[in-house]
């Protein structure tokens, strides 16, 4: 029975340049003023979610 293939996650749409570019400008902020985000567990093909979770 064959493997199957591993699914490789990279976005084709990736400019290095940008993303130096993006990483510089961030290096020039303050801590207060970086927001991170998470998107990694998030389908971008599910309009909405039925529940969400914040802490208060």
């Amino acid at each position: 029975m064959a493997s199957p293939e591993k699914k490789t996650y990279g976005y084709q749409e990736r400019d290095e340049q940008q993303r130096e570019e993006f990483m510089a400008q961030i290096e020039q902020m303050e801590p207060e003023e970086v927001v991170y985000l998470d998107e990694a567990g998030m389908n971008s093909q599910d309009s909405d979610y039925p529940y969400g979770y914040c802490e208060s």
